[in-house]
């Protein structure tokens, strides 16, 4: 050890690399810096509008909801279908194949790690749920389109993933994962316009117009705006729907629907991520 710390080269090489950590350490900390000069600007600009234009707790909570749903469905499917396609195409996954980690650990990591990476950028709405929260949101809108976030972002993560097991060309695992995912968004619209067609004609109106709107209601899109439904109809006269008593019913078939799909995927993505 003596003879390395005497050696020039290597002084020098290891006070280059300190010079270079200390850069590092201090940019780091002029970026975190920033981030919370601009969180708190955030806080500051919306809780000034919110209180000048008398926007209440609900609406400002479930308008940060919606923001962090369309920004989720845009951005997770392209990061969660590259998790396991890339590294086939590299050979690094039979690498890791080849440890004693199981199937589902492998897959339970990659789906976390880009769950995480999804999160830290649905964290740009955050401000707005704080503000919502100071200013008496319902503890029931907030808790369900809260869980109804966190489920669809989940399903849409786990769908994606599975798309990166089964295809190897990762243009073709993020071109599915969004049709999929889009299948499952935008389906259910298709499948209850065409039920409430049939209903126009049909002696069974009333049953099929009902049961588009619950095929309706199993696109968490459609489930998150009957949240106000469930729990403040009468706050939130503008998200009314008819029927409101059944939208209980219609949000639950799509949490329970979401909760199934969400496990069959990552349930065929074990399965599949040695045959691939």
């Amino acid at each position: 050890m003596s003879i390395l710390t005497d050696n020039p080269v290597f002084r020098r090489e290891a006070r280059s690399r300190l010079r270079h950590v200390k850069r590092s350490v201090k940019g780091q900390s002029a970026a975190a810096a920033a981030l919370v000069v601009i969180i708190a600007l955030c806080y500051v600009v919306v809780f000034r509008t919110s209180a000048r234009y008398h926007i209440g707790g609900d609406e400002l909570w479930l308008a940060a909801v919606w923001l962090q749903l369309l920004v989720g469905l845009a951005v997770l499917p392209a990061v969660a279908a590259t998790a396991i396609c890339v590294e086939r195409q590299q050979g690094s996954l039979d690498l890791l194949l080849a440890t004693p980690l199981t199937n589902a650990e492998i897959v339970l990591g990659k789906y976390l790690a880009r769950m995480v990476l999804a999160g830290m950028m649905l964290a740009a709405a955050a401000p707005f749920e704080v503000v919502a929260l100071c200013r008496g949101i319902e503890p029931g809108v907030a808790a369900l389109s809260l869980l109804l976030l966190l489920l669809t972002l989940a399903t849409a993560g786990a769908v994606a993933l599975m798309c990166s097991a089964l295809f190897r060309m990762t243009a073709t695992a993020v071109g599915v994962a969004y049709s999929a995912v889009g299948v499952w968004v935008g389906g259910p619209y298709i499948a209850a316009a065409v039920l409430s067609a049939w209903a126009g004609w049909s002696p069974l109106g009333r049953p099929l117009r009902e049961a588009a709107e619950a095929v309706e209601a199993l696109s968490p899109v459609r489930a998150m705006a009957l949240v106000p439904e469930v729990f403040s109809p009468a706050r939130l006269a503008s998200y009314q729907v008819p029927d409101g008593p059944s939208a209980g019913a219609w949000v639950l078939l799509c949490v329970v629907g979401a909760a199934l799909l969400g496990a069959f995927a990552l349930r065929f993505t074990v399965a599949w991520v040695r045959r691939g």
